[in-house]
């Protein structure tokens, strides 16, 4: 009996669901190791990490050309840049300066990084390892000053300057240690009998007198006396600074022959000149500590 439309239909319907179930294959689940190394390449369609070989090359010269043309334009405004700076004079002076018109004073030896904040030079006289930090750290500080080659130009402006002979156009004055002694590395900046000598160092800018005392009466009394080396001061012949290659800062050695032992020294060092202010910041003038037992 031959069947109806709706029954042909019908099994129409059937037929296709079977063939299609039969048609679909299940793809194998690999393990991880080869489904790493088949991403990485894949033999069946040539990609690598998902991408084929054509791919990998367009995405390549696109960001290829993306960075050259932002390197190029970077370096294109660093240039314009400097062409409005002098390699000789500060753009910013004075007032417009971050230094501004009242100059710092810095010292050294400065104590170890991991004691942030701290400014106590803290040390035992009668134990070598004790203090040789101190030591080290102002040999290291005053390596530049004894070799100029050290210095940008491989020291090749700096000049011997006093008060009758100011250096000239892009020369720089020399700083001669041996003009500190006690305070040398010979004498290991007198550590060892108990008056250790420390370095000040001016930013860049004018003449000026240097001097250091206790912070109180007890500081003064416990401090006792202090001597500069060479001269108490920092000699006008180095300013004004002009960025001149290779210079190098002034410095005033003061040495503290006989602090009183066992005791924490509070001193303050100021730097005097005419343009130079004293702010409750520390602004002109420098704070440190010292305890030698």
């Amino acid at each position: 009996m031959p069947k109806s439309q709706s029954e042909k239909f019908a099994l129409s319907e059937i037929n296709g669901h079977s063939e299609l179930y039969g048609s679909y294959e299940k793809k194998e689940k690999l393990p991880l190791g080869p489904r790493i190394l088949r991403y990485l390449y894949n033999g069946e369609t040539g990609e690598i990490m998902g991408r084929t070989p054509g791919s990998w090359g367009r995405i390549g010269v696109f960001y290829f050309v993306f960075y050259s043309v932002l390197a190029a334009m970077s370096g294109i405004l660093m240039w314009g840049f400097l062409q409005t700076l002098d390699p000789r004079t500060p753009r910013w002076l004075l007032d417009e300066s971050l230094i501004g018109t009242n100059p710092g004073i810095g010292y050294r030896p400065i104590p170890i990084e991991s004691d942030v904040g701290s400014s106590l030079i803290w040390y035992k006289a009668s134990d070598r390892s004790n203090y040789q930090y101190w030591i080290d750290s102002l040999v290291k500080f005053l390596d530049v000053y004894k070799r100029p080659g050290l210095t940008p130009g491989r020291g090749q402006n700096i000049y011997n300057c006093d008060y009758d002979r100011p250096p000239g156009k892009g020369q720089v004055c020399d700083v001669d240690v041996k003009l500190f002694d006690p305070c040398t590395e010979e004498n290991f900046f007198n550590y060892h009998k108990s008056g250790p000598c420390l370095f000040l160092k001016l930013n860049k800018l004018n003449t000026v007198w240097v001097s250091c005392e206790g912070e109180n009466p007890a500081d003064i009394e416990n401090l006792g006396n202090i001597q500069y080396h060479p001269n108490q001061g920092f000699p006008g012949y180095f300013f004004p600074f002009e960025n001149s290659e290779g210079y190098l800062s002034p410095l005033v050695a003061i040495n503290i022959p006989r602090p009183r032992t066992g005791i924490l020294i509070n001193i303050k060092c100021k730097a005097w000149a005419k343009n130079i202010k004293y702010t409750k910041d520390g602004s002109g003038s420098v704070h440190f500590e010292i305890m030698v037992d």
